[in-house]
């Protein structure tokens, strides 16, 4: 008993070769399951995506097979009409000679029907029977009629699907032709099977949800989803049913039928091949992980052995040191690096004292530079605290006493005086832009601004800059407008944000535009509310357009620059368009203006990290 706890207890003790051999057990397996991984992910998706193409083959190859017997019923309508005995038996309401002609031609044309009819639509005669007094469905009179470009109408009957087209008989005139052609090529189970042909694929054709035709027998349409749940308006349609317990991929798309009842294609495709395949290259690559992980801990064990024996002689003789014993002999004759140890760890013995001395030495001047760094950062952080304070109110009193002193509220002023104060209050506005701007970036670079969103009428909000801003863009004899659509849906953002977006972008318009005019215009484009600010400036460089968005870069950024600014505008219109879950890009030629673009939602949405728009800014 005390053996076996002696040997547990030496388990669990630390043990450097057990942790060697650990680490490089992990070193070696975790290449091996990240690529593995990625290996089965990647073969399963190739997989997947051949697995829809070969469904995207078959849904065209059937949508081809019955676009083919449409143009050939279409053409075959047209050949008849245009057989000059067809049109002198038409006017004579030859009924057996029309049908002695229509039977051969019928059948050589490889059509289902055909008929010939009066203009009222009146069966005169047919390569089939029909009843007296039969006549052709008004839906295809009445296309024929107005001279549609496919003259024809998928109906649904007892054999299955029937394309029926129909033609003027030819005479001098369309207004005087004496009857009509129609033709019919039928869509039945028989010819689904003939075109899926050796694919293990199903296709069926509903027809109000119910299966008309099928390559499938029994096809229960319970089990297929139902016309509500598939808009085929707005492209096919993708679902996985299951059929007689077998599970399916299926493919809807719309067949043009002119017909008042929808009529769908639906293609099945088994996933019992793809999954098996999928399930063959995952044990694949697990077994091969498996091998590569029993090698790996095999020569992990041999690397860590080779390395912890020497360091265990080492180890003994460092304790014999740590006793006293620093003349205490150092075995060797390992080889590599450790034997290099072995040879320099006995000749450090007498100097372990002076470096004693030494490390004392350092570590009391890393505490004092410690001490110093926590101070520093104390002082940054009661800085950031009190710059708003300290910078805003001092800036918010030199701009309010000025505003008093250009009311005349302390008494009258001279011309002089009253331009040299305006002075003052722009140079003191523009230095609150700048500690705001400043401000506002660090808040947002430190996490610690919220989005408040709620529904915006932009229109409003782009009013209310257009009067902010108008007596600048006056100042510069420009024209400031609004080319906002009042019935436009309303944004879902931050409103004093997207309001400082359309005042930062609307100002740098007004100082880099000598004449002109700028307009903000919005419009709904792909699901969002697009919003642009133009102007007929001086334009962007291409080259200054890569970094326009960058904090403190301007497209001039040189000492002699015409415009003055911090190059922090555009840099917090993209932030907080980014936040407001928007993208932001420019479009610039130079002398010619430029466009600056972004986006907001129209719908309420969860917050998200903002993507990383390709976005151009100046």
């Amino acid at each position: 008993m005390d053996r076996f706890v002696s040997n547990v207890t030496s388990l669990l003790r630390p043990s450097l070769r057990r942790t060697l051999l650990a680490r490089s057990f992990v070193i070696g397996i975790l290449p091996i399951v990240i690529i593995g991984g990625l290996a089965i992910g990647v073969s399963q998706r190739l997989l997947l995506d051949r697995f829809n193409d070969e469904a995207q083959v078959v849904a065209s190859a059937t949508s081809n097979g019955i676009a083919e017997r449409i143009t050939l019923a279409s053409r075959g309508s047209a050949v008849l009409s245009a057989v000059p005995g067809i049109r002198e038996l038409t006017a004579a309401m030859d009924a057996d000679g029309l049908r002695e002609l229509l039977i051969p031609l019928k059948s050589r044309l490889g059509l289902d029907l055909a008929f010939v009819s009066d203009t009222d639509g009146v069966i005169i005669a047919g390569a089939q029977d029909f009843a007296p007094g039969d006549k052709l469905p008004a839906e295809l009179i009445v296309r024929a009629q107005a001279r549609a470009e496919q003259s024809y109408v998928i109906y649904t009957e007892a054999r299955g699907l029937m394309i029926r087209a129909i033609t003027p008989v030819s005479s001098g005139t369309p207004a005087s032709a004496p009857g009509f052609v129609e033709t019919g090529s039928l869509l039945d189970n028989s010819f689904l099977k003939t075109l899926r042909a050796s694919s293990d694929s199903e296709t069926a054709i509903l027809v109000d949800g119910q299966v008309v035709v099928s390559s499938m027998s029994g096809l229960d349409a319970a089990a297929l989803p139902k016309p509500t749940e598939t808009d085929l308006l707005v492209g096919p349609y993708r679902s996985e049913v299951v059929l007689d317990g077998r599970r399916y991929a299926a493919i809807f798309t719309l067949v043009q039928s002119h017909s008042s009842h929808p009529q769908q294609l639906a293609v099945f495709l088994p996933l019992a091949p793809l999954e098996e395949a999928q399930r063959q290259i995952a044990a694949a690559v697990v077994l091969g992980g498996i091998i590569l992980g029993a090698l790996s801990l095999l020569f992990s064990y041999r690397t860590a052995r080779a390395m912890t024996m020497p360091l265990a002689r080492l180890a003994a003789a460092a304790r014999r040191i740590e006793e006293g014993d620093l003349a205490t002999p150092v075995a060797g004759g390992s080889q590599h690096e450790i034997g290099q140890l072995e040879h320099s760890f006995g000749s450090m013995a007498g100097a372990l004292w002076t470096r004693d001395n030494r490390n004392d030495a350092l570590v009391a001047e890393l505490r004092a530079a410690n001490v110093k760094l926590e101070e520093a950062n104390r002082l940054k952080s009661e800085f950031i605290a009190n710059v708003s304070h300290e910078l805003r109110t001092p800036m918010n009193a030199i701009i309010g006493y000025t505003d008093f002193l250009l009311e005349g509220l302390n008494g009258p002023l001279t011309e002089s005086q009253s331009a040299d104060l305006s002075r003052v209050r722009t140079a003191a506005h523009n230095l609150l832009s700048i500690i705001n701007g400043l401000l506002d970036l660090a808040k947002i670079e430190a996490g610690q601004m919220e989005v408040q969103p709620e529904y915006v009428d932009i229109a409003t909000l782009v009013a209310s800059v257009i009067d902010l801003l108008e007596e600048s863009a006056r100042a510069k004899q420009l024209t400031l407008r609004s080319d906002v659509d009042s019935s436009l849906p309303q944004a879902w953002a931050d409103p004093q944000q997207i309001r400082q977006v359309l005042v930062n972008l609307a100002g740098n318009a007004i100082k880099f535009t000598a004449k002109g005019e700028i307009v903000i215009s919005a419009a709904v484009v792909s699901g969002a509310l697009e919003v642009v600010v133009a102007d007929t400036g001086e334009g962007i460089p291409t080259e200054a357009q890569a970094f326009i968005f960058d904090e403190f870069r301007q497209a001039d950024g040189s000492s002699r620059r015409r415009h003055g600014g911090t190059g922090l505008g555009l840099a917090i219109a993209r932030r907080f368009v980014w936040m407001n879950g928007g993208k932001i890009w420019v479009e610039s030629i130079t002398g010619r203006g430029s466009q600056f673009h972004f986006t907001v939602p129209i719908q309420a949405r969860g917050h998200r990290a903002p993507e990383a728009a390709l976005s151009l800014e100046r």
